[in-house]
């Protein structure tokens, strides 16, 4: 689970330095249901939490734009809650067009502008959601993590022997 985290963590661990690449790798995203985005999105919020539990927690202060949604909404006679809601707009929207087009060369982020308060919003739930418990659906299978491993759900390993699956990463 996390291969790409737990080789570069062992790496540092070892001593030796980590430094990223100025490679853009391109990317693309099949088409797929909304059930089979939040399977894949549940399962690597899950695998981020359980990888660097503390470094996670932090993530929900990330979500600026739907705190302020939700301020907007239960403080709306509060002038400052909709300056908040503003800035907070004006600077994702800033983001995206920074990373989207300015890094990454996309020309379709301004015409999907829109949808960042929604996918912001559904960040914010899968949050939430990727405490509900440990299990993810990868490969089409049910598997439970624990401490950087998935076991099967089907055959849970017991305190005396622990099989974890060995697995290819999912790109």
């Amino acid at each position: 689970m996390a291969d790409d985290y737990q080789i570069g963590k062992r790496i540092a661990d070892a001593g030796f330095e980590i430094v990223l690449s100025p490679e853009i790798v391109e990317t693309t995203v099949p088409a797929y249901s909304f059930a089979q985005f939040w399977e894949h999105q549940v399962r690597w919020a899950r695998t981020m939490r359980i990888s660097r539990p503390a470094g996670y927690a932090g993530v929900a202060f990330t979500f600026a734009l739907p705190w302020a949604i939700f301020l907007a909404f239960f403080a709306p006679t509060r002038r400052w809650s909709w300056t908040l809601l503003a800035a907070a707009l004006v600077a994702r929207l800033a983001v995206a067009l920074r990373i989207g087009v300015g890094t990454l060369g996309d020309r379709q982020v301004p015409g999907d502008l829109w949808l960042l308060p929604l996918r912001d919003l559904l960040g914010l739930a899968i949050w939430f959601y990727s405490y509900a418990n440990n299990t993810v659906i990868w490969g089409g299978e049910k598997f439970r993590l624990e401490k950087g491993r998935m076991y099967p759900i089907a055959r849970a390993p017991s305190e005396e022997s622990k099989h974890p699956v060995e697995s290819k990463p999912q790109r």
